[in-house]
């Protein structure tokens, strides 16, 4: 059996994204698996190496006007830039939709995979800025998805989801039977990274978030809100907050005030962040999920956060994690809310993983090599295209 596993992205996709196909390539040469090739189709580049193959989306309109192509006529730029006859079954990392994806599903046999919950993630970002240009594109967008996402999943043979949440919520939209997987984010690729935290020595306390952009969901509003809080109520703690990504202070009210505790660095490679990492005591994750109406996921950065070694703050149960020991864990939960929280409790929560590093570490590495490589992640995918009901 011959698999397809299709990324279809725009010029500005996230590097995370296209990280993670080629980790999922590597991680099927290492297998020494050759049924499944990792396609990412994108505006740029065109290369093939091993399992991953990096294709140039064949537009037919010029210009600007292959946004057109890409809202509207996803399965011909699919179809016009892969051959597809090679292909038993094909798992396509669902993006948006359109009309012509339910041919697409129809002549081949194909799994989606969904990362969240599209439409009220749309909802969401057109509320934070609803008089933008991008808001124009996202409310065209909006309506689309209203009208085709259900439709087109129902002509699916099966689907894979990164949390337990989205598997019951696209379930309970379809209305109808349809295999579905769940399967969280993988990391693989550690050669030369540096893993392990840094001490706390209860004088200064250093977290490090690392995102592609200020979404709403990642609730920096109310981690600032918690350190400030914490001071206002006389907290002894110098705190250093370190936020990588393309955003700065003018996106995080409150910040500005503080230049010396709330660092931003703008856009890092993947070698200048590793170069943080032994200066952190702890890492943040998303911290205000639920404004997209997610109540679990899996997200990449907390899958890396476990690799390097370094314990996170959390608001929502990452679904990645379902195995941890709660006496060995290295996760804060924190409450669901919009709320502030309580940040004495993250100032313990460094206490007592400086307490017990050594076992702490140990038991990072244990976990993140028995549940969150993407080998094992990938033998999954496999398994799961294998014994859907087609």
């Amino acid at each position: 059996m011959r698999i397809a596993y299709i990324y279809l992205l725009m010029k500005d996709s996230s590097v995370g994204v296209v990280r993670k196909a080629e980790q999922q390539a590597e991680a099927l040469g290492l297998m020494g698996e050759s049924q499944m090739d990792v396609i990412v189709l994108n505006p740029d580049i065109h290369e093939v190496s091993g399992q991953l193959h990096k294709r140039k989306i064949r537009f037919v309109l010029p210009g600007p006007l292959g946004l057109v192509e890409f809202l509207f006529f996803k399965r011909q730029l699919i179809e016009r830039s892969v051959d597809l006859s090679g292909y038993d079954k094909i798992i396509l990392r669902y993006s948006s939709s359109d009309r012509s994806l339910q041919k697409l599903f129809r002549k081949k046999d194909c799994i989606a995979e969904l990362q969240t919950m599209i439409i009220e993630e749309l909802e969401a970002k057109i509320s934070t800025s609803p008089f933008s240009v991008s808001s124009l594109a996202r409310r065209i967008r909006l309506l689309m998805e209203r009208r085709y996402l259900v439709a087109n999943l129902a002509e699916c043979k099966g689907m894979i989801t990164v949390g337990h949440h989205l598997a019951a919520y696209y379930s309970s939209k379809l209305g109808t039977p349809l295999p579905i997987r769940v399967i969280t984010n993988g990391y693989t690729g550690l050669k030369r990274e540096n893993v392990g935290f840094k001490p706390f020595d209860g004088k200064e306390l250093n977290l490090i978030f690392v995102g592609s952009r200020p979404d709403v969901w990642h609730g920096l509003d109310r981690l600032v809100g918690a350190v400030l809080d914490y001071w206002k109520r006389g907290g002894p703690i110098k705190v250093k907050v370190h936020f990588v990504g393309s955003f700065s202070a003018t996106n995080i009210p409150g910040t500005e005030k503080y230049p010396g505790s709330f660092v931003f660095y703008g856009k890092r490679s993947r070698e200048e962040i590793n170069a943080l990492i032994p200066e952190m005591n702890l890492a943040v994750a998303p911290l205000a999920l639920h404004r997209k109406g997610l109540d679990d996921t899996s997200a990449i950065k907390t899958v890396e956060y476990t690799f390097k070694g370094l314990p996170f703050i959390i608001s929502y149960p990452d679904s990645g994690f379902d195995e941890v020991e709660a006496a060995r864990s290295f996760i804060l939960r924190v409450s669901d809310d919009d709320g502030i929280f309580d940040f004495d409790k993250v100032v313990s929560f460094a206490r007592r993983m400086t307490e017990s590093r050594t076992e702490t570490l140990d038991y990072m590495k244990t976990y993140a090599e028995r549940h969150l490589t993407w080998q094992v992640k990938m033998r999954e995918y496999i398994e799961f295209v294998e014994n859907s009901t087609i």
